[in-house]
This record gives C-alpha cells, structure tokens and sequence, in this order.
C-alpha cells in the first residue's frame, strides 16, 4: 500500500516500509531476490520420524527473509543487488531456526536438525554456528 509516496509491505503480522520505491521496482526486486534463496524444503526423515515445513510454513520463512533483506537494502539507502548475498547470512539463518523453533520447540534436536537440513548444512556445523552466533549476540 502506497504511503506518502513510500510503499508498505504487509506480511503476516510484519510491516516493512520501503522508502522512494515504486510498487513496480519493488515488485522486480521481490521476484528477483525470491529466485536467489536457496532453501531445502525437502522433508528430513529421523529417528523414524518424517520433519518438514508445510507448504505455507515455507512460503513464510521464503517470504521472511527476501522482505528483511529488501528492507535493509531500503533503509540504508542501497542499490538493490544480491550479488554478495547467500544463505550463510546469519538473519537467513536465524530466521530459519526461528520457524523451526515455533514448530517444534526451542533448542529441540528436531527444530536444530530441521533447521540445519533446510540450510543444507550438517547438525554439528549448523549446531557450531548456533554456539558462534549466540557468543556473537552476548557479547
């Protein structure tokens, strides 16, 4: 919805608003950075247990993340451009073991190894950047 000449983006239950953009360039850019996020959504079959996201779940976190990188591109007044940008991206991958969480409990061994497996990374590297990453955010 158009906003002082500024754009808001509604998902879910976020608000990004997007600075001196049309409706028309935010849409390429959407679909652009949509087609570069490399997620794993296959489902990850453990200890006789099938782990996934459901179709929706998927779209979300998809959603999630290509409106928090558009939002940051905006707000610090950037060209838009992925070049440099992957799922190594500790937001990606916070964002990523948020969903798993909310789905099957926080620091639960299904929540990491979904999480991991949707990251296309093994547990114990996926479980070394969560050590990394919380050191990172206490400091």
């Amino acid at each position: 919805m158009e906003e002082n000449g500024d754009l808001r983006v509604l998902a879910g239950d976020h608000s990004y608003l997007m600075k001196r953009i049309s409706r028309e360039d935010f849409l390429k850019q959407y679909r652009e950075a949509w087609n570069r996020v490399r997620l794993k959504f296959a489902p990850l079959v453990t200890h006789n247990e099938t782990i996934e996201f459901t179709p929706p779940e998927q779209l979300s976190l998809r959603q999630r993340i290509v409106l928090y990188w558009l939002y940051i591109y905006n707000v610090n007044n950037r060209r838009f451009k992925f070049l440099w940008w992957r799922m190594s991206d500790s937001q990606a991958r916070r964002d990523v073991l948020r969903a798993a969480e909310v789905k099957y409990g926080s620091n639960s061994e299904r929540a990491i190894a979904i999480a991991a497996h949707t990251l296309n990374m093994s547990v114990k590297k996926f479980g070394a950047w969560m050590k990394r990453d919380e050191e990172f955010l206490n400091r």
